[in-house]
């Protein structure tokens, strides 16, 4: 609405930065010139200089602050390109009929391509690592090297993004790091070999070259780490930069492909997580995923967008199969409290998931889940007429979650608020509903709080 708002009162005219934002060559292009302009120029600037050993380390340090800031700056524009790469992956399509016809990569063929992959770049990488000692001049040596070391990087993420196509479901990657990280360490070993060891020794490209070897070997274990970002994000209401760097940081360790879905979701735009979750919920034959994350948070969106038939399908028959946690019972929970339909079952629901969840979790992140359980709970205890409880177990949920964070207590707010409406107190509820909205005012628990705001509005409306 406020993009529409402001092309009209502008009569139609574009700003530099809306014509920027609609022309990804143009911001590629920049980014391109970025890179090889600041890099050359640190690299030039470094290789007609020689660092004395006599000097202090804060000394070295001090004389290397140019070229550590051209090196920064190209870093940067780096990963701007790579976000902009990222940016364009292909979206699955949402229709049964175009995920059934899907083909689909088998494990087999997953490894073959991934093997060769790693062996070709590998190859291709030390031989830019044998070529570069034939390169006398640093700075052209260095570029020779990182525009190697780019072009594997933009290799890799078009054979992940073909692969992130033809296996959705597979495990590869967790192999993702083992097929990046190698080569170019082969690239800067291959490179620091072929360098002559008396100018060596000072050599700023040298000391480089060192560097990207140890963050190479770093990768690996990082990947663990890095992983956490997207949540980290989300938490903070930054959805738009936790989908990017959901997208760049697929090879880390804790990344999986529900993640995009969640993520979507979690920002209100139900939508593009329908069609991103579909073929990832289903199986070739339409059937179903029963234990899957993809499937609860496509049943999820359904029963947000009131497709309340068919997410109601999905949650029972996922009930009816083992799972590992208690995510479809409390979604078929809330869609039954929702629709104020059979109450008593809902709160059988939600007690069975409780009372295999630790009274006293350790961790903030548990406490949090467990005080959004109780708060579920006094809405169920609420639906069936027992009002004295479902007020002690809100009390209980509110003094659990001191400490989650604005996103869980937000989170919290909103089953509080369905139980006051429950209870008629709707100014109580309105309350809960507008806490909610203060405290995390994006994405979807925002959009559902207004809903029911709007809802307990009309509804004084209609009184009055």
């Amino acid at each position: 609405m406020a993009i529409a708002i402001g092309v009209s009162v502008e009569g139609g005219r574009k700003n530099f930065r809306i014509w920027l934002q609609e022309h990804k060559a143009f911001r590629l292009l920049m980014a391109g010139s970025g890179i090889a302009l600041s890099w050359a120029w640190s690299m030039n600037w470094a290789s007609e200089r020689s660092f004395p050993s006599t000097q202090s380390i804060g000394e070295r340090l001090w004389q290397f602050t140019p070229f550590c800031l051209g090196t920064l700056i190209s870093l940067c524009c780096l990963a701007w390109a790579s976000m902009l790469l990222w940016s364009t992956v292909s979206r699955a399509k949402s229709t049964s009929k175009v995920a059934s016809a899907r083909t689909y990569w088998t494990a087999p063929t997953q490894l073959k391509s991934i093997v060769v992959t790693f062996l070709g770049g590998t190859t291709m990488l030390c031989v830019v690592g044998l070529l570069s000692a034939n390169i006398p001049a640093a700075p052209a040596r260095a570029s020779f090297l990182a525009i190697g070391a780019a072009l594997w990087l933009v290799l890799v993420d078009i054979f992940f993004n073909v692969l992130r196509s033809k296996a959705p479901q597979g495990n590869w990657r967790k192999l993702a790091p083992l097929v990046i990280a190698p080569p170019i360490i082969g690239l800067v070993l291959t490179a620091l070999l072929e360098e002559s060891s008396a100018m060596g020794q000072r050599s700023p490209l040298a000391w480089g070259l060192r560097t990207a070897l140890a963050l190479s070997m770093l990768m690996i274990p990082a990947s663990a780490v890095v992983g956490l970002l997207p949540l980290w994000l989300v938490r903070r209401g930054h959805y738009g930069l936790a989908l990017q760097a959901n997208r760049m940081l697929f090879w880390a360790v804790g990344h999986n492909p529900s993640m995009e879905g969640w993520i979507l979701a979690l920002a209100g735009r139900y939508s593009e997580a329908r069609t991103y979750l579909r073929p990832l919920a289903f199986d070739r034959q339409d059937s179903p995923r029963l234990t899957s994350p993809e499937l609860f948070l496509y049943a999820m969106v359904l029963s947000i967008e009131g497709e309340d038939a068919k997410a109601e399908e999905l949650f029972e028959a996922a009930i009816q199969t083992p799972q590992a946690n208690g995510n479809f019972h409390f979604g078929l929970a809330e869609l039954l409290l929702t629709r104020k339909d059979n109450s008593e079952r809902a709160r059988e629901l939600v007690e069975a998931v409780l009372a295999g969840y630790p009274a006293h979790p350790q961790s903030i992140e548990l406490r949090s889940t467990r005080s959004q359980m109780l708060a579920f709970h006094a809405w169920a205890l609420a639906s069936n007429g027992s009002r004295q409880a479902a007020e002690s177990r809100m009390q209980e949920a509110v003094t659990s979650a001191s400490g989650g964070g604005r996103f869980n207590l937000a989170a919290m707010q909103l089953p509080i608020g369905d139980m006051w409406a429950t209870l008629g107190e709707r100014e109580k509820a309105r309350a809960s509903y507008q806490a909610a909205v203060v405290q995390f005012p994006t994405g979807d628990l925002a959009v559902r709080a207004r809903r029911k705001i709007a809802q307990i509005d009309t509804h004084f409306r209609l009184e009055a």
